[in-house]
């Protein structure tokens, strides 16, 4: 019983290991839009210095800063971005504009998109 448990734990590391997309990833859908010009060389939560040119995002305080992949759920285009600032806002995302200009449209304001941490 043990050997079968054990091959059965190795089986699932090295499916794991062999394909780094099925690692276990945090994935929601949110909501996409982007940050105004506003906010254009102030300060994010985690203290850097805010560029629309950037590829960062503002997520909810219940999630942490790190790195993500933002999928336009309509045309399957995807993005990496740094989340490196906070919003309160649930289930959305606070894109830059470079960021979202690279998935989406920037005159739609708007896109719902998949979130996986990375």
């Amino acid at each position: 019983m043990l050997i079968k448990t054990l091959s059965a734990a190795s089986l699932a590391l090295l499916a794991t290991v062999s394909n780094p997309a099925n690692a276990l990833a945090e994935c929601f859908n949110a909501t996409a839009t982007y940050y105004s010009d506003y906010y254009e060389g102030r300060q994010t939560a985690n203290g850097e210095t805010f560029s629309n040119s950037g590829y960062t995002a503002a997520i909810a305080d219940w999630r942490s800063f790190g790195s993500y992949r933002v999928t336009n759920e309509r045309t399957g285009a995807s993005v990496e971005v740094y989340a490196n600032d906070r919003g309160d806002f649930g289930d959305n995302i606070d894109l830059s504009q470079a960021a979202f200009d690279a998935i989406g449209n920037l005159d739609s304001g708007v896109l719902d998109v998949q979130v996986c941490r990375l």
